[in-house]
């Protein structure tokens, strides 16, 4: 059975990603918004190998993985396939195209994570 494990981090006023979180010999499962202060309505994410260069993340079909997010408090399931090759990830407001920075207040993001 795999082990399971939780990574909060936040999306802070001004800025269009959360803090980093590490995947090494793991990969994201899922998100929890746990209050009301989220910017935007989509939610996309950035990766990398290095912990340096970060790169938008696309699917096998050139579309950008996204989630439509909403003001309410939710969790919300993703294909961890597309997390497997990489080592760290950023949650980012908007998308690629139309980045958008957190507004009002700080919000928690819960980084839902399988130990591989």
């Amino acid at each position: 059975m795999a082990q399971r494990k939780t990574i909060a981090s936040s999306f802070v006023v001004g800025q269009t990603t959360s803090g980093a979180i590490t995947l090494n010999n793991s990969t994201l499962m899922g998100v929890t918004i746990s209050g009301s202060k989220i910017t935007g309505t989509a939610m996309t994410f950035t990766v990398s190998t290095d912990g340096t260069n970060y790169y938008a993340l696309y699917d096998d079909t050139s579309t950008e993985v996204s989630l439509t997010v909403t003001t309410a408090a939710r969790s919300y399931i993703i294909d961890p396939k597309a997390f497997l090759p990489w080592s760290f990830v950023k949650a980012r407001l908007g998308t690629s195209a139309s980045a958008v920075a957190q507004a009002t207040a700080d919000q928690a993001i819960l980084f839902h994570i399988d130990l591989l």
